[in-house]
């Protein structure tokens, strides 16, 4: 399960709680209702269905593992070996961030920031661009 400290509205996960093959985006992060044991804190996490209007559910986020079919939602391209996001309205191109599926470089300093789900590449493209990772139109 992710903490909700880990979540940014947007950002993409399943429900650990559920057995349904459901993807939630996260619509609202409160601090009321859900406790995590770990920390103890308090949070209220809802989320909608991929596609639903007004299905709103009260959710215990888990990871969406990265695959390829998701960085091809994203809008990413197989190029030599590496996954790219050419886009020149965040101001990055294939020299700033470019990245196998779990590894991903950002060029500035050499940093490498290993990503396993997608609501962490979701926070890692918002951090380096201040602009959402959205889904491609198909």
């Amino acid at each position: 399960m992710i903490k909700p400290t880990e979540l940014r509205i947007g950002n993409w996960v399943s429900d650990s709680d559920r057995e349904d093959i459901n993807l939630y985006q996260v619509v609202k992060i409160d601090d009321i209702d859900f406790i995590d044991l770990d920390s103890g804190d308090e949070y209220n996490v809802i989320g909608k269905t991929e596609g639903g209007k007004h299905q709103y559910f009260d959710i215990k986020p888990s990871g969406i593992p990265l695959t390829e079919e998701w960085l091809k939602k994203f809008g990413f391209e197989y190029c030599d070996g590496l996954w790219i996001k050419n886009d020149l309205s965040t101001g990055l191109n294939q020299k700033d961030l470019y990245g196998d599926g779990l590894k991903w470089y950002y060029t500035i300093g050499h940093i490498v920031i290993e990503t396993t789900y997608v609501h962490q590449l979701q926070n890692l493209f918002f951090a380096l661009t201040g602009k959402e990772l959205e889904l491609k139109e198909n």
